[in-house]
């Protein structure tokens, strides 16, 4: 049979722990049961339901539901700036300010939601861009990637140097940095290289 002659179908499947609910789009029932647990991070036996959503069926050519019809179907969504819920219900209330903003695969509480999380995200970049440039100045040679948080929450990145075989971590602002045990050799021969070529 004709894979792509076989028709997608829209399955709205719920896990048992916390309710957690997701749409799949199948040819059958158990195979969105299986989809939908893979999605929902779950066991097949911990998958409370798994009914058809007709609803859903025209999206299945697009693998994406629009926020507003999930919405319009009584989904909560999540803003993605703070994570707070966003419901037919909350938007109705006159008491809340919930004036969700869709932008691509996102849904915003409101403005000020996106508008915040819009700067964060700038933030983090300039971040990102300034701990990179510091490591690039100190450890000239040497492969700077992988901006992170380290578990001490202190913005960090990976130095591959000359002669290593393993990135090293380097906490922005230290004064040594973490490498493997195979590289300890290598690295002190590369910091005897940078102090030489700065004198």
């Amino acid at each position: 049979m004709n894979k792509e002659a076989v028709q997608l179908k829209a399955y709205h499947v719920q896990e048992d722990c916390e309710g957690t609910c997701v749409i799949v789009f199948d040819t059958n029932s158990a195979s969105a049961r299986r989809r939908g647990a893979g999605e929902l991070n779950v066991e097949w036996e911990s998958v409370q339901f798994c009914r058809r959503a007709p609803w859903a069926d025209q999206y299945a050519a697009a693998s994406r539901i629009p926020h507003q019809a999930m919405l319009n179907e009584g989904w909560w969504l999540s803003c993605g700036c703070c994570g707070q819920r966003i419901s037919e219900d909350v938007i109705e209330d006159p008491e809340s300010d919930c004036l969700p903003v869709i932008v691509g695969d996102w849904i915003y509480y409101n403005a000020q939601h996106h508008n915040d999380e819009m700067a964060e995200q700038k933030r983090r970049h300039e971040q990102e861009l300034a701990a990179l440039a510091d490591a690039r100045a100190k450890f000239p040679g040497a492969e700077v990637s992988h901006y992170h948080r380290d578990g001490f929450g202190r913005d960090a990145v990976c130095v591959l140097a000359p002669g290593t075989e393993k990135p090293a971590r380097w906490a922005i602002g230290a004064d040594t940095v973490s490498a493997s045990e195979c590289d300890k050799e290598a690295w002190v021969a590369y910091v005897a290289s940078i102090k030489e070529a700065s004198q």
